[in-house]
């Protein structure tokens, strides 16, 4: 399903920290089934995120494959209701509305383009996000072929101009924690108030800082 794209992704046994890093982003809307950008996050291959995954933390509710009839009754569902899942999933029984919206932008969403980004388009973004903010359904209006989706998870991981790569300053990571004291996990929260790490950073720093405090605490 997935081709491992480079050798130098760690291998060997899973450990607390990534177990946990795995479970939150793949549950997270914007990730959810974006293999390739978890397993850059991880340094594990998309074959193997996506294995741990389906193997430990796949959640136990139906999420067989979609049916023709479930597809065009979610197709009918956005001509009636746009993108308000929660009326459309009505019409479809033992469908969520978070697996709706996943389904629709993901599989479905006419002429939706799967391709690379282009710089076009990333400016775009940049522009878009300037007169809307994070609403990401008017921002994808101006950006044809790309879903909400997509457009969030692209401004949040490779756009946002205010994210810094690299390494964690203590002032930071202090700063990190204090605010998951104060938010608990909600990334989104948590990342717009550091203002320079996106959600997916804050996250896997804040894994990482407590699986230090543990192996310290032993």
């Amino acid at each position: 399903m997935y081709l491992n794209l480079k050798s130098s992704y760690k291998k060997g046994p899973w450990t607390d920290e990534e177990d946990e890093s795995l479970k939150t982003l793949s549950s997270m809307e914007q990730y959810t089934g974006q293999w390739k950008i978890i397993s850059e996050a991880l340094n594990r291959s998309p074959a193997s995120c996506y294995h741990r995954w389906h193997t430990r933390f796949k959640p136990d509710i139906k999420t067989g494959r979609w049916t023709e009839e479930e597809d065009m009754a979610l197709l009918e569902g956005v001509k009636k209701y746009g993108r308000d899942w929660e009326k459309i999933v009505k019409d479809i029984p033992g469908r969520s509305g978070r697996h709706a919206l996943l389904r629709y932008d993901k599989f479905i969403c006419p002429n939706t383009n799967r391709g690379k980004w282009t710089p076009e388009e990333d400016q775009l973004i940049l522009q878009e996000f300037e007169k809307h903010g994070r609403s990401w359904t008017k921002i994808a209006e101006s950006i044809p072929n790309r879903t909400p989706f997509q457009v969030q998870a692209r401004y949040d991981t490779n756009v946002n101009p205010k994210i810094k790569k690299g390494r964690w300053t203590p002032e930071e990571s202090d700063r990190l924690l204090e605010l998951v004291a104060k938010y608990g996990h909600d990334w989104t929260r948590v990342s717009q108030e550091l203002a320079t790490k996106s959600n997916m950073q804050a996250l896997l720093r804040y894994n990482y800082l407590r699986s230090k405090q543990k192996k310290e605490a032993n």
